[in-house]
């Protein structure tokens, strides 16, 4: 073991590339030892006495220090270092100082809790190469260690050769670097220094960093002890000097009451744990500089701030006091006007008022005449007549006629006061016989569904009605208009006011009510009030449009190439409001737009056009290529926004495809298609990311193109619908083909594949390998209706059939060598031990033409009477015929399958003899026989005889219907569809080409085999079996290819 771990040792030395002395260098950590001693009875293991030595010392010792604590008591022979739980450790050599210390005596020491006496015990250390352990006094330590004599003469050779040249710690090469830490020598060699690196990150507690030599030769000789002249490698940290490993282990830096060791770590990690501190407290002190200069950056700024705000405190109170000596000079203006307009206005009103009253003294002038001329008149008589009547009148006059005083006091003004500075200055006329606009009823209406919008001509309504003058009088119709034309109508906003002089009154006698429209332009957005004469009669809400806030609606995610995109502008108030759509058509004449196209691999493309449509703002985008681009769309709308402005979701990012040949395809495309037949298919449009693409979107020129392998095949032809995206072709000769269907955009493009393009597939007659016709469910004597062949649907037969009284009609549509496969049905079922017969099976190849007409009629299983008590027996099953029709009423009979016996009666064992494949011989197209008590089966051409309450089947020329059971008191065996007797007693014989016999009367456990139906096969490669097909009956077409 110890061998394994010297060479082990050594093969880790020379992979790092070591070649000093073996006898030099410490066990443990592979350094040029310091003060080296022996662990062992080998003179070439040395350990460093400190600090190898001394952690496993430490290690060893605080072992067994936990034992103690623990247990309570001795720990056996002490401590083992490298068997223990915390055996080979690294512990610092502070262990002794403890706030209790332990008393370890001989090999079963106990722990006392006094501080007077010193530890005796020991612990053992291993050595590192060869495992053989060392005890260690624990009250001396590491001193009690024998030097390694033999190391160190090594060492001192070696460390002479330093002193004459200074070598590579890996080769002999003269060094050029060391270590700035450890003062590692190294030469120029990379191969070294990397290796120097390697023993660092493993071996030491420090990154290997090199200087160069020359800097470093005054340091490379390390201080050493005064007193004990080795070299100053520990830092003992409560007396803060360095110290030697002699002064370590038998100095002064001991407590002097206990003899306990002052703590003390390797003068690297001191040096490490002060440059820590430093860098640590440099930090703090380097954030606390950051923090200051922040805060006088922040004072400048703020004091940058303040000169700022108070030069705009101070240009804002001189913009104020110019805002206001103009207002007060336009209000002067404004008065000097209104009060010349009032002094016109009086003199229309007094004016009115003259003609008023000189008409009214006109009229009284006349009556006072009158009157005159009756206390004048002689005639007494008359005069006292008319006297009632003229006093009522001209008291009637006195009443209507209101005299009106003379105009009193000249247009009062009302001025605003200091304390509200910036409030209108209005004017208004007040007159004895004036308008009392206090008395009036103002109103101010919008026109329905118009809104104030800034920089767009608006016009509303003033209304007013009650229009009395001051003392409450309602005022003449025909001084309405003037008294109100007096008055100047106002509209304030928070920069100013629009005034209108001397609107345009109109006045309805019959509602009462005085009305002017007001034309205008906002200019300011916000809450307007309206006023007359001072008096405020209204408010208007005036909106801006916030190009901020409009935005692109209905944007398309995804656009195909040459399709126009309509993208809708929705304009919005600063209110976060959409524009109301009757206020749409009126938003053009404020808001301009503009935009721009752009790929980001491309030039930029065309911009989108802006159009107007039922006053609606929308970009028609047309994206000429395909892949990402990038719609910028700005508006400027004045006031608020005099330069171009982004839209709120602009830029809007477009993605544009186009039509991917190849991954268009052909749904579900059939592996067969039929002879003579136009097979048409939709190819489906599909993109680059595979999305299907409506044609309506599609507004360029694509091209389509079906070929064919080979390319000679007989009667292939194909057409093409560009304009649909529809092909279609026609193949006249079975066989294989495979179609190849391709297709390109624009001109001067490629041809490329659609998706699984090119494919192969089989023309036949069937939209399959094989045709299987079978009895559509039919049951019983009479074969499937004409609307069953709705069954063929989804099979290689759908669309070919019909039925014409049970027999299934196929035309042939291709010329070729034919499979074909008949089974007879198998005869019915009875309620004793004897058996049904079962169907022939026969097959054979036929040629067929083109055109050629082929009847078929699959035969139905006889019918069951398996009633207990009864005495029934099972009908005949029917047969299966494969006949050619030959022109006219003529048919050729190609395949027959002869169907089963039935079974016989209850009592009766013997079995119903099955269908005669042909290789049994024939009887004949004909019926067959019956023993009295059943039907034969029908043949080709005649009926099966008929028997006592039951008939025969029918031959195939005779229609093919099953012979019926008469008498249901005793049996309901009803012969299958096909040809199969009925029967009474004895089981129905089975059709064929030679109908089944019945079997003789009253026989058990005999067999009548050459009884049964006889098959008939014309083809060639015949195959037939006997007795072979349980249930119904079926039919098998197939092409054989060449």
């Amino acid at each position: 073991m110890a061998g394994s771990t010297t060479r082990n040792t050594n093969a880790v030395a020379e992979s790092l590339g070591e070649v000093a002395e073996d006898g030099c260098r410490c066990s443990a950590c592979l350094r040029v030892s310091e003060d080296p001693v022996s662990l062992c009875s080998h003179a070439d293991h040395a350990v460093c006495r400190a600090p190898c030595a001394l952690a496993m010392f430490d290690a060893a010792a605080a072992a067994l220090q936990a034992r103690c604590v623990l247990s309570g008591g001795g720990g056996g022979r002490g401590g083992r270092s490298g068997d223990d739980a915390n055996g080979g450790a690294t512990v610092p050599p502070t262990f002794a100082l403890r706030k209790r210390t332990m008393m370890m005596s001989g090999e079963g020491g106990d722990v006392n809790g006094n501080n007077e006496k010193i530890v005796t015990g020991v612990v053992f250390i291993k050595c590192p190469t060869c495992g053989e352990e060392a005890q260690v006094p624990l009250d001396r330590g590491v001193t009690a260690l024998p030097s390694n004599t033999k190391a160190q003469k090594c060492i001192d050779k070696y460390k002479s050769q330093q002193e004459e040249e200074s070598t590579c710690e890996s080769c002999e090469e003269p060094a050029s670097f060391c270590c700035s830490l450890c003062k590692a020598l190294v030469c120029e060699k990379p191969k070294c220094a990397q290796t120097q690196a390697r023993i660092h990150q493993r071996r030491l507690d420090h990154k290997f960093s090199p200087v160069p030599l020359s800097d470093q030769r005054s340091t490379i000789k390390l201080p050493k002890c005064v007193q004990h002249n080795q070299i100053l490698n520990y830092y003992c940290e409560q007396d803060r000097v360095a110290i030697c490993a002699e002064c370590l282990c038998n100095g002064p830096h001991k407590d002097s009451v206990t003899g306990i060791q002052h703590p003390s770590v390797s003068l690297e990690t001191a040096f490490n744990n002060m440059r820590q501190d430093v860098e640590s407290t440099t930090k703090a002190t380097s954030t606390e500089i950051a923090r200051l200069q922040n805060a006088a950056k922040h004072v400048i700024e703020t004091r940058k701030d303040l000169a700022d705000n108070f030069t705009k405190a101070r240009e804002h109170i001189e913009k104020i006091f110019l805002e206001l000596h103009e207002l007060l000079n336009q209000r002067q203006k404004t008065l000097l006007s209104e009060s010349k307009n009032i002094e016109i206005t009086s003199d229309v009103i007094l004016k009115a008022q003259l003609e008023l009253l000189q008409k009214h003294s006109q009229v009284l002038e006349g009556a006072v005449k009158a009157c005159n001329m009756l206390t004048h008149s002689v005639n007494y008589g008359l005069a006292l007549s008319v006297s009632s009547t003229t006093m009522e009148w001209l008291n009637t006059m006195l009443k209507k006629v209101k005299i009106v005083d003379a105009p009193c006091c000249s247009p009062t003004v009302r001025v605003f006061s200091s304390a509200k500075c910036g409030q209108e200055i209005r004017a208004f006329g007040k007159f004895a016989f004036g308008v009392a606009l206090s008395e009036g009823k103002f109103t101010t209406e919008v026109a329905q569904g118009a809104e104030p919008i800034a920089c767009i001509p608006f016009s509303f309504t003033v209304k007013v009605s009650n229009i009395v003058d001051t003392s409450g009088t309602a005022i003449a119709p025909a001084l309405v208009v003037p008294s109100l034309s007096c008055f100047t109508l106002t509209l304030s906003f928070s920069n100013g006011e629009f005034t209108f002089t001397n609107p345009e009154w109109e006045y309805n006698e019959n509602s009462g009510i005085a009305s002017t429209l007001i034309s205008f332009t906002p200019k300011v957005p916000g809450k307007h009030s309206v006023s007359i004469g001072g008096h405020e009669v209204g408010h208007l809400d005036v909106k801006a449009i916030d190009l901020t806030k409009t935005k692109l609606v209905d944007i398309p995610n995804l656009c195909y190439i040459g399709a126009p995109v309509s993208i809708q502008v929705m304009p919005h108030f600063s209110n976060g409001e959409p524009v109301s759509k009757p206020s749409l058509s009126v938003i053009p004449k404020v808001m301009q737009i503009r935009s721009s196209l752009q790929r980001a691999s491309a030039s930029e493309e065309a911009p989108p056009s802006v159009v107007i449509c039922d006053g609606v703002t929308q970009l028609m985008v047309t994206l000429n290529s395909v892949g990402e681009h990038t719609l910028v769309v700005e508006g400027c709308a004045p006031p608020r926004y005099t330069k171009w402005v982004s839209l709120l979701n602009s830029p809007a990012t477009l993605f544009a495809f186009s039509v991917d040949i190849s991954k268009c395809l052909i749904e579900a495309l059939p592996s067969w298609f039929t002879c003579n037949t136009e097979m048409k298919y939709q190819i489906q449009l599909r993109d680059s990311v595979d999305k299907p693409v409506d044609p309506k979107n599609v507004h360029y020129p694509i091209e389509w193109r079906v070929s064919f392998d080979p390319p000679q095949a007989e009667g292939a032809r194909a057409t093409v619908d560009n304009d649909a995206h529809t092909v279609s072709w026609r193949v006249s000769q079975p066989g294989k083909i495979t179609t190849l269907i391709q297709g390109k955009i624009g001109q001067g493009s490629d041809w490329h594949n659609i998706k699984g393009s090119p494919f192969s597939a089989t023309v036949g007659p069937f939209k399959g390998d094989t045709a299987r016709f079978t009895t559509l469910g039919a049951t019983g004597r009479d074969g499937p209706g004409s609307g069953a062949v709705s069954q063929y649907n989804g099979t290689p037969l759908e669309g070919l059939v019909r039925i014409n009284a049970g027999i299934q009609e196929i035309g042939i549509p291709c010329t070729g060598r034919y499979r074909i496969t008949a089974a007879g049905a198998a005869g019915g079922e009875s309620p004793g031990p004897s058996k049904a017969g079962k169907g022939a099976v026969c097959g054979g190849t036929f040629t067929l033409n083109a055109g050629d007409v082929i009847l078929v009629l699959v035969g139905q299983k006889g019918c069951d009477d398996t009633r207990k008590g009864y005495s029934g027996a099972g009908g005949g099953g029917g047969g299966s015929f494969v006949v050619r029709r030959k022109g006219g009423d003529g048919k050729e009979p190609l395949l027959v399958a002869a169907g089963g016996n039935g079974a016989n009666h209850l009592n009766w064992k013997t079995h119903g003899p099955g269908g005669r494949g042909t290789s049994h011989g024939s009887r004949g197209d004909t019926g067959g026989q019956t023993c009295d008590r059943n039907g034969g089966g029908g043949g080709f051409s005649t009926n099966g005889k008929d028997g006592d309450s039951c008939t025969g089947g029918q031959s195939f020329l005779n229609g093919g219907r099953g012979g019926e059971a008469r008498n249901p008191s005793y049996n309901l065996g009803h012969g299958g569809f096909g040809g199969g007797g009925g029967t009474l007693y004895e089981g129905g014989g089975g059709g064929g080409y030679s109908g089944g016999n019945g079997v003789p009367l009253n026989q058990c456990d005999t067999t009548f085999d050459d009884y049964g139906a006889c098959s008939y096969n014309a083809g060639t490669d015949q195959t037939d079996t006997t007795n072979t097909n349980q249930g119904d009956g079926y039919v098998t077409v197939s092409l054989l290819l060449p």
